[in-house]
């Protein structure tokens, strides 16, 4: 949740733009649950294919919501660890 004052947009062939959000959108949570532990296994995933921390960048499908990663790099800065609140369940494939 944040002020998201703009997002960026499909604008033709290989091109996107800004655009200002709505004030619904910039109450509001970009992503659910679902898509937040979706992002989280793929970044676990890209550790271990790269057998090194990665840093992902992704992108959402603003028409069918469907999730993208759309670059994996080697990560350049202090990785920030995030522990499971006790009891929590991690997924596993």
């Amino acid at each position: 949740m944040g002020a998201k004052r703009t997002k960026t947009v499909y604008a033709g062939g290989r091109a996107t733009r800004p655009v200002p959000t709505t004030p619904e959108e910039r109450s509001g949570l970009v992503l659910t649950d679902d898509e937040l532990q979706v992002l989280a296994q793929w970044s676990v995933l890209a550790d271990a294919h790269f057998k090194r921390r990665m840093e992902l960048d992704w992108a959402k499908d603003g028409v069918s919501g469907q999730l993208y990663v759309v670059e994996a790099r080697p990560l350049t800065f202090p990785a920030i660890v995030i522990s499971p609140p006790s009891g929590a369940r991690i997924l596993q494939h």
